[in-house]
């Protein structure tokens, strides 16, 4: 848009000043307009679930980290059982392959 200066010193025609009210008139259209889609409940939705969906994605990691964390102490303080539970596990997939295969 071409925007042309004209004097505040009261020598503007009418003419002038219907242009200098018009540029204006347009300038506050398009900020209303930008305002519009910035603030449009779309956008602010989309925003919000963002935000929220981002926050709720840390708090789950950090837990994660905690639990795996805790997890791996335990291990450390006490691994026989976890070793016997490993144990198990293969065996009883070894036994359930043997079986599948023996049908």
């Amino acid at each position: 848009m071409i925007q042309q200066r004209i004097p505040d010193d009261g020598s503007a025609s009418s003419d002038e000043l219907r242009l200098k009210v018009q540029q204006t008139r347009a300038r506050v259209s398009d900020t209303i307009d930008s305002l519009g889609h910035e603030l449009s409940p779309k956008k602010l939705i989309r925003g919000y679930v963002d935000d929220s969906s981002d926050a709720l994605a840390e708090i789950a990691t950090d837990k994660l980290k905690q639990v795996a964390g805790a997890a791996i102490d335990h291990v450390k303080r006490n691994p026989v059982p976890f070793f016997l539970i490993a144990a198990g596990i293969v065996f009883a997939s070894k036994s359930k392959n043997q079986n599948e295969k023996g049908r």
